[in-house]
């Protein structure tokens, strides 16, 4: 290898202040900068600044000050770096104002280019005004400051930034002799003192270590006495390094506590010679607060002696906080697809009874005496065993909601009275009986206000009132509550007389396994918040200690065009006339529902399977004695459901009505059932009247 390649080699580990130290080197930028008013600085060929900024103007100080404009600042110089060669001078313009140049010489030693000395923010005439307003608007500036700021950008023409660049490029090749000089000067002191350079550059890589690691990391000596301490042992442990240094590390982090023993067993074996760890342990901070840590430990050993040991711990208790987070949230994932298919099976059976419950009291009509008595007690108790599905549900994270138009006033009198049904808390509901009809899954509004008043009730052990007030409310501008849009809302607000929350407490009530119980998820308030945000509504608490709380949320209206067409249907003439094809895999539900058709007047022929449903629609179609309507079970164990089955109805007649039924809500389809084709929904368990008014409102509707 050719000495020029060995002396390149060698360069390539230097940097400028290794050879010329920074304090000569900012004091020469400094004087450079006062004799000709032009911002200067040295950087590596990087672009990284060796030294800092002299003549830096307020212009540029301001440009740089917003997001957008120190990152377009930040082009404009790695433009300059990128054009940049050891051959000479180089000129550029700024790339945000093409009147400021900007100009750089390079420091070479040994035709090595080891950094750059640059020079800018001069302009060759002051830029306009206007120009300069564009700009701020452009980077988020305050305009004023930077019009005022450019008026007093040095001004200077081209030829004169062309002489001073020279007159620098003559500084800058002394400087390169002073490198030239330094580095023969280092290479000398390596040759005869290389034992005392290593020891010094491993001494300021350990101190750089120590500085810079986000552990904490402790030396004691032999004696077990602390002698350096790096700041992050000090944000860990809570401690200044001047008020450990000489004590005992483990009298420090573990005095007091049971752990102090095996502290002490850990330190006598590193200081016998072993290392150790890494080891999950517990410390305490200065403030007694534990913090959970991986120790690890080593002996230090100078010419075959210890001297002493070195510890480094880290703090892994967020990262445990987090795991044990993880997996809670993953039984509660699991229990809640659990819980979805429990609510799917139990509304199958649930319609059974229900439906049968219904066609009972209607067969006995108003003279069944006592027997019909007991059919309404057992339907009443089927749909209180309704709601616990709907629970179930919104557990299992619901999805979207299965919306229509509803009365607010009745969804809250239903959920207040059930919830409070038994209990020692009184209520007043402040209802305007005018209020429009709001858009909205009955069933999730239902859980809010449940929940909410469980809340309630909770925070009232010794008893009380809760006060419900309900209201319609405009909003005159968007985002005047959250991300709402202006327009027209149902606002519904529950207040208890209970304990209140502290500050603390209410930053984080609607979180996700958040609770101040001893017993509980903490997901109660949270679902209320994940329903209401995807209703497009906007829910909020109001607390304070021993002062009670107040929820209030807000649904939107809704639109006109919507009740005047609700009203309309229920106008219409009754359709009792129809051939329906029904598909279930449930034979208790396909019994049922075939018998509440023919109570409702219509000719059934019923299929336990998707492709059984095809064959029979086909037929009839080919007989030209097609069906009326189709109601399709969504999930089918084991074969075709009711999505699948549905494309394929819709290649043999593109104009075929279906209506898409399940007991788990939580399918899109539910909540959007257009989308996939589907004229209308029957969310099970349903009733033989809500089936006639989905089937009516179809039929009719063409």
């Amino acid at each position: 290898m050719s000495p020029k390649k060995e002396t390149v080699k060698e360069l390539e580990s230097f940097h400028l202040t290794d050879l010329i130290d920074k304090e000569v080197l900012q004091e020469l930028q400094d004087g450079f900068t006062s004799v000709f008013n032009i911002a200067s600085v040295l950087f590596d060929n990087n672009g990284e600044p060796i030294t800092e900024y002299s003549g830096f103007s307020e212009f540029c100080r301001i440009a740089r000050s917003t997001p957008e404009g120190l990152k377009r600042c930040t082009e404009s110089g790695e433009k300059l770096v990128r054009i940049t060669s050891s051959e000479g001078c180089e000129i550029s313009t700024c790339c945000n104002f093409k009147d400021m140049l900007n100009g750089t010489v390079p420091i070479v030693i040994e035709d090595q280019h080891i950094a750059n000395w640059g020079i800018g923010q001069a302009v060759t005439k002051i830029p306009e005004e206007e120009e300069v307003r564009r700009y701020a608007k452009l980077i988020g500036a305050n305009e004023n400051e930077l019009v005022k700021a450019s008026k007093e950008l040095t001004l200077m023409n081209r030829e004169q930034f062309e002489k001073i660049l020279g007159f620098l490029s003559i500084i800058a090749k002394d400087l390169s002799l002073l490198g030239l000089r330094s580095l023969q000067q280092i290479r000398y002191i390596n040759e005869r003192k290389e034992m005392i350079v290593e020891t010094r550059q491993r001494k300021e890589y350990l101190e750089k270590l120590l500085e810079s690691s986000h552990d904490a990391i402790v030396a004691q000596n032999s004696e077990e006495r602390i002698v350096e301490w790096n700041p992050g042992a000090g944000k860990l442990f809570g401690y200044k390094k001047e008020e450990v240094v000489g004590k005992n590390l483990d009298e420090i982090i573990a005095k007091g506590h049971p752990e102090l023993k095996e502290a002490r067993d850990i330190s006598r074996r590193v200081l016998s010679g072993e290392d150790i760890g890494p080891i999950e342990v517990i410390r305490y901070r200065k403030d007694g607060t534990p913090r959970i840590l991986v120790v690890s430990g080593s002996p230090i050993i100078i010419d075959k002696n210890l001297v002493g040991v070195l510890a480094m711990y880290r703090d892994i208790t967020e990262k445990k906080e987090t795991e044990k987070e993880i997996r809670r949230a993953e039984k509660l994932e699991s229990l809640g697809i659990l819980a979805g298919s429990i609510a799917h099976d139990f509304n199958n059976l649930l319609m059974g009874i229900m439906g049968n419950l219904e066609l009972v009291q209607m067969k006995l009509g108003e003279n069944g005496g006592k027997v019909l008595e007991l059919v309404k007690e057992a339907r009443n108790a089927a749909r209180n065993a309704e709601k616990l599905t709907h629970q179930l549900l919104t557990f299992s994270k619901g999805g979207s909601p299965v919306k229509e138009l509803s009365s607010i006033a009745d969804v809250i009198r239903d959920s207040v009275e059930f919830v409070l049904r038994g209990s020692n808390i009184d209520y007043i509901l402040d209802i305007d009986e005018k209020l429009p009809s709001v858009l909205v899954d009955k069933g999730q509004i239902s859980e809010v206000v449940s929940n909410i008043v469980i809340n309630a009730v909770q925070a009232m052990p010794e008893g009380g009132t809760i006060r419900i007030s309900v209201s319609d409310v405009e909003l005159e501008e968007d985002g005047l509550l959250g991300d709402l849009e202006a327009g027209n809302y149902i606002r519904v607000s529950i207040k208890d007389e209970g304990v209140g929350m502290s500050e603390k407490v209410l930053m984080r009530v609607f979180d996700p396994y958040f609770t101040t119980k001893r017993k509980g998820s903490g997901l109660g308030l949270s679902i209320c918040y994940s329903i209401i945000k995807a209703h497009k509504g906007f829910i909020a608490v109001q607390s304070e200690l021993d002062a009670g709380s107040t929820f209030t949320f807000y649904l939107k209206t809704a639109e006109r065009e919507m009740e005047d067409k609700k009203e309309q249907e229920q106008s219409k003439g009754e359709y009792i006339n129809g051939k329906v094809l029904l598909m279930d895999d449930d034979k208790t539900v396909l019994r049922l529902c075939k018998r509440m058709l023919l109570k409702a007047g219509f000719s059934v022929t019923s299929a336990s399977r998707g492709e059984y449903a095809i064959s029979l629609y086909k037929k009839a179609k080919e007989e030209r004695e097609p069906f009326d309507i189709v109601i399709l079970d969504l999930t089918v164990r084991g074969g075709m459901g009711g999505k699948e089955t549905l494309k394929r109805l819709k290649d043999i007649d593109p104009k075929v009505k279906t209506i898409v039924a399940s007991g788990y809500s939580n399918e899109p389809v539910m909540s959007n059932p257009e989308k996939f084709g589907f004229k209308g929904i029957l969310k099970k368990p349903y009733t033989l009247s809500e089936m006639k008014k989905v089937i009516k409102s179809i039929l009719n509707s063409t």
